[in-house]
């Protein structure tokens, strides 16, 4: 019975020696079997929280984050890295709450080391620790919140708080000028990303950011996005940017190979596929747009964009009863999309002819949909 014991409590300490040595997977298994006997043990949420963090899972991590909170609830610092995780998310507004929080409790004693991705080279470039005085991360991730909520005017506040903590760091000046160029501060935005150019010439973003603002032609805004890519072949973002660009510009062929190469480096990243679905839709080819569109869906199962998507390409292979099923589930995720009801309506017409699909149409016609509207009178009007 006391080897038993000692068995158990050794899961703990191997744990957090496997953490401590970066072996991962090893400390992940210790600490989740520990905890799974030991829920009490809030300190230890705080470390699968971070094991989270680096496998790229910021849910599970903010679950964990929020667990260790409780027991801890003035512990500063992990705030800010619940902050990031909920960035991570999309949830803007909660991430806005913990990074408020974290600039008004005391910093703790801690010696984790946050790797924050920057944009001005490949990799995690950037190195802080959360217990720092400087506040500048966190005035920083407020304004990329508030960049993502379309607050432009609060986004400059807080990024004017972050560069007066830290006036060398190239990345606030670029998000600055974002927020200024979705203003329409055209001269102040070039002020700001020639500012991060002076302090790195080879800060991609800016770069391809003044070109858009100073573009005279497609060609040239096509050339700066392609130098971007030079200056950094092994980031990601260049590849998305100019797959973006050349998807609006109808190049589905030439972004597919973007979002391919983009897709080589960040697996995870569930818009890259769905971008990747489209140019497969620009190309005709819907069995592998449904395939894309379905690996969107494993990263974030409830998107009804990506749901309707993959509906739609099902719907033109002419598997009905699957784009029904993903019609269905965007009607259910989002009781207002009115494009939502529109296509199970005129797939469930497809399926069973009469007025089947009538219900469906017309909320999607009440919705304010005119070619709901259109459907409807040729479907299930009176004669």
């Amino acid at each position: 019975m006391a080897q038993a014991v000692t068995k158990s409590a050794d899961r703990r300490q191997i744990g957090l020696e496997a953490f401590d040595q970066n072996d991962l997977p090893k400390a992940f298994g210790m600490l989740d079997s520990w905890l799974s006997d030991h829920p009490d043990d809030g300190e230890i949420y705080l470390y699968r929280a971070r094991i989270w963090n680096q496998f790229k899972n910021p849910q599970k991590a903010d679950i964990d984050y929020t667990a260790y909170l409780q027991f801890f609830p003035d512990h500063g610092e992990v705030y800010l890295e619940r902050g990031r995780a909920r960035f991570q998310s999309s949830l803007y507004e909660l991430a806005k709450q913990d990074f408020e929080a974290f600039l008004q409790l005391p910093r703790g004693e801690t010696s984790q080391v946050i790797y924050r991705k920057s944009a001005a080279a490949a990799g995690f470039s950037q190195v802080f620790t959360a217990q720092t005085p400087n506040p500048a991360q966190a005035y920083f991730h407020l304004g990329l919140c508030s960049i993502e909520l379309k607050e432009f005017e609060q986004a400059v506040v807080y990024l004017d708080s972050a560069i007066r903590y830290q006036a060398d760091e190239p990345d606030f000046y670029a998000e600055k000028g974002k927020a200024l160029a979705l203003q329409g501060e055209k001269e102040e935005a070039k002020l700001n990303y020639e500012k991060a150019l002076d302090l790195y010439p080879d800060h991609y973003l800016s770069r391809q950011r003044m070109a858009f603002l100073t573009q005279s032609s497609d060609e040239e805004a096509l050339e700066a996005l392609t130098q971007s890519i030079a200056s950094a072949p092994e980031n990601p973002e260049p590849f998305k940017q100019r797959g973006y660009y050349r998807l609006s510009h109808r190049d589905p062929s030439g972004a597919k190979d973007d979002f391919l190469q983009a897709l080589s480096m960040e697996p995870d990243d569930a818009q890259l596929w769905f971008y990747l679905g489209s140019s497969w839709v620009g190309l005709k080819n819907f069995k592998e747009a449904e395939k894309a569109f379905s690996k969107a869906l494993e990263h974030d199962p409830q998107n009804v964009e990506y749901l309707l998507h993959r509906g739609q390409s099902r719907y033109r292979m002419r598997e009905f009863d699957h784009a029904l099923a993903d019609f269905t589930l965007v009607t259910f995720y989002d009781p207002e999309y009115d494009s939502g009801f529109y296509h199970k309506g005129i797939t469930l017409q497809r399926i069973s002819g009469g007025k089947t699909g009538c219900p469906d149409l017309r909320k999607a016609m009440d919705l304010g949909m005119e070619e709901a509207k259109t459907a409807w009178q040729k479907a299930c009007g009176q004669n």
